[in-house]
């Protein structure tokens, strides 16, 4: 569709009223508004809009009782979005190759390790301590590998009829859980239609940020539950809680607020669940622990 930039007086509504309108998508006449310039000394709005007509510009103002003083189709317009979209683009591919190539030596370094472990089970006891220290830098860096490439080449879903407590329950078995951490987990059963893989991928990120939330020592409470409409999946942590100003930004792509953390694990988990027709969200409460909420549709 081309692009058009529309000038018109500001009218009755705040700017906040007019700003809310860009998050709503594409409305019922086809017009998609990209970023609104404001004018204040002269009154004036400025719209960069993706939309089939200039009849549907001027039907979609017609909604805020507006009447364009111009509507120029332009060639192109970049906006922020499709910036920040061809950046992440570029950083993707970036990436990818990076963990592509990192992951063909991480998996020498595991198969030695193992080899070592087998044929020389003496040392590995004595020095039992060193040698999980490296396993443990292993899965980390394996986890961050999996998180970018998940992200950025992300695999269509392969769908088989599963029990969903099965998936979490091997998830946890992949999961290096530190002795002062317990976990509870209500294993009411139900069967879906997913990807296996796909969502051991979410629950371990889950479960795994869970367990740096509490830094290592607290209780992680799993529940599974039908609510009558879908099947929903608490993972709740007794750690300190998310800032309030931090949640609306926790599945940006890149954002983290840890010096390890890649800022794909929650959006990939994202990704992950919409792909499946479900949905995620997130309940934080200050000093009180965090719970994602997964919503999954029922067979």
């Amino acid at each position: 569709m081309p692009f058009f930039l529309d000038v018109h007086k500001l009218g009755d509504y705040s700017r906040h009223e007019l700003e809310k309108s860009i998050s709503e998508g594409i409305d019922e006449f086809g017009v998609k508004v990209y970023q609104l310039l404001f004018n204040k000394d002269e009154d004036v709005l400025y719209c960069i809009c993706e939309a089939p007509s200039k009849e549907s510009i001027i039907n979609h103002h017609k909604k805020f009782d507006c009447i364009c003083d111009r509507i120029v189709e332009t060639d192109y317009i970049k906006t922020a979005e499709m910036l920040k979209s061809e950046k992440l683009q570029t950083i993707g591919e970036l990436a990818a190759r990076i963990a592509h190539d990192l992951r063909n030596p991480l998996s020498v370094i595991k198969g030695s390790l193992e080899i070592m472990h087998l044929k020389n089970p003496e040392l590995y006891e004595k020095s039992h301590d060193d040698f999980d220290r490296i396993n443990k830098s292993m899965i980390r860096i394996m986890h961050q590998v999996d998180n970018v490439l998940d992200f950025v080449k992300p695999k269509q879903l392969r769908l088989e009829k599963m029990k969903i407590c099965r998936i979490i329950e091997n998830s946890l078995l992949k999961l290096n859980i530190p002795d002062g951490i317990k976990i509870t987990f209500t294993k009411l059963d139900y069967e879906l239609i997913c990807d296996e893989e796909k969502l051991e991928i979410v629950f371990v990120n889950l479960i795994s940020n869970a367990i740096q939330a509490i830094n290592d020592k607290g209780k992680i409470d799993i529940r599974v539950f039908d609510n009558g409409q879908n099947i929903v999946i608490e993972i709740e942590d007794s750690g300190h809680g998310i800032p309030e100003y931090i949640v609306p930004r926790i599945f940006e792509p890149l954002f983290t607020t840890r010096q390890i953390g890649t800022g794909l694990g929650l959006p990939s988990c994202k990704t992950i669940v919409e792909q499946h027709g479900g949905k995620i969200s997130v309940k934080t409460m200050l000093d009180k622990g965090t719970t994602f909420i997964i919503e999954l549709p029922k067979l």
